[in-house]
């Protein structure tokens, strides 16, 4: 059963479990984004997946438009190594833009 729906049969009060999903889908698109920072050497990571967790952890960010479309730009780095320190990089700095 997918997280968004196992909370919401919770009955509590507050805005504690919007809160929880919002982490939930942060922590979630971390992971894609950090998927594709392990396998850019091997795959091609451009995908629906991987873009749409870029969306969703720059979309509120000061610089997301920046770090998003520097993020993108990695896609078109043919040399292995050199992508692979690319993709680190965007990460680490959307991760510090985020404070994750």
């Amino acid at each position: 059963m997918e997280f968004k729906k196992k909370i919401s049969n919770v009955a509590f009060g507050g805005n504690w479990s919007e809160e929880l999903i919002t982490e939930y889908e942060i922590l979630e698109s971390l992971a894609s984004l950090q998927w594709a920072v392990d396998n850019c050497r091997k795959r091609e990571v451009n995908t629906l997946e991987v873009n749409a967790a870029l969306i969703h952890l720059t979309k509120d960010l000061e610089k997301g438009k920046i770090l998003s479309d520097r993020f993108t730009r990695g896609h078109l780095i043919i040399d292995q190594n050199s992508r692979e320190i690319h993709f680190r990089e965007c990460f680490r700095l959307i991760k510090v833009w985020l404070k994750a």
